[in-house]
């Protein structure tokens, strides 16, 4: 058995045995909003799933606005002091509802509504100044620029890029690079302007003269028109001049929160879910090492 199999096999047993660790959340284990919660755009959030980012705010409505894939099967939102740091005890500081219309097949009218707790502060938005724009406002070649939390932590900084086309509410961008897990749901916006979108996918683009492109699209925070990927497709390919191969990065959620949720308190089904996937993971893990054993020895 080689020195290398010998890792990948102790590394997928040790991972599956520490997540079976874990436990299951306790009643009554949730805290209270303090330590001085902030939301602020561009920030990360956290759910049972993992982590995303903060796209807009709405101080006077008390809600903020980002990706529904975000919140699939998820309703409780989590947030870290106001260091911004990593999630070390997430206290549980509001709920997330999808848009009614999100299609997780196509992506669709992918954008959702964060309602927060009393007691947490909702502070204005950095990147978008003039709050929301309306995308038939929008046209080809215009300067959009995106902030991810992983991809830029929570400084101002972003990439931008070029509107290749809108379709309904959603927004195509041809960018420098493309977004990160746990990007999702961060502001889309018009640089010195308003938001225009949530972060939603990104895609990397081969084309057939060697270069490499990228793509994020997003969605305006309200529902529009189903949009099928045979119709993004298509524009994108309008865009090259030709049939481009696209190669979607996996921008879901971001680092998982299990452990810190587990303290912090989940609701029953959120906690049925984690126990489902602690013994999924710890079955496949046992598996997987035997399967390695066996062709090894």
């Amino acid at each position: 058995m080689s020195s290398s199999a010998r890792r990948l096999s102790a590394t997928v047993l040790a991972a599956a045995l520490a997540f079976s660790c874990v436990g299951a959340p306790e009643a009554g284990a949730e805290s209270s909003i303090r330590d001085g919660l902030e939301v602020n755009q561009g920030w990360e959030f956290g759910t049972v799933l993992g982590t995303c980012t903060i796209g807009y705010n709405d101080p006077v409505r008390r809600i903020s606005y980002t990706a529904a894939h975000c919140a699939e099967g998820v309703n409780r939102v989590f947030l870290s002091d106001k260091s911004g740091k990593r999630f070390q005890r997430p206290i549980h500081a509001g709920t997330i509802e999808m848009s009614p219309e999100y299609n997780p097949k196509t992506d669709a009218n992918d954008w959702a509504i964060i309602r927060w707790k009393d007691g947490v502060t909702i502070n204005p938005n950095t990147f978008d100044r003039d709050g929301i724009v309306p995308v038939k406002s929008l046209r080809k070649g215009q300067e959009l620029c995106f902030h991810g939390h992983t991809s830029h932590g929570s400084v101002g900084s972003a990439d931008c890029g070029r509107l290749i086309a809108t379709l309904g509410t959603k927004i195509i961008i041809e960018t420098p690079k493309g977004a990160r897990k746990g990007d999702s749901g961060g502001p889309v916006y018009v640089p010195g302007g308003g938001l225009v979108g949530v972060l939603s996918t990104s895609y990397e683009v081969d084309e057939p003269n060697g270069n490499t492109s990228y793509i994020v699209t997003a969605n305006a925070p309200k529902d529009g028109r189903p949009v099928t990927l045979e119709e993004e497709a298509r524009i994108i390919n309008q865009y090259y001049g030709t049939r481009v191969r696209l190669r979607e990065h996996d921008i879901e959620p971001g680092s998982s929160l299990i452990e810190g949720l587990a303290d912090a308190g989940s609701s029953d089904a959120e906690g049925a879910a984690i126990a489902l996937v602690l013994t999924s993971v710890l079955l496949a893990g046992l598996a997987i090492g035997g399967m390695i054993n066996s062709v090894l020895y």
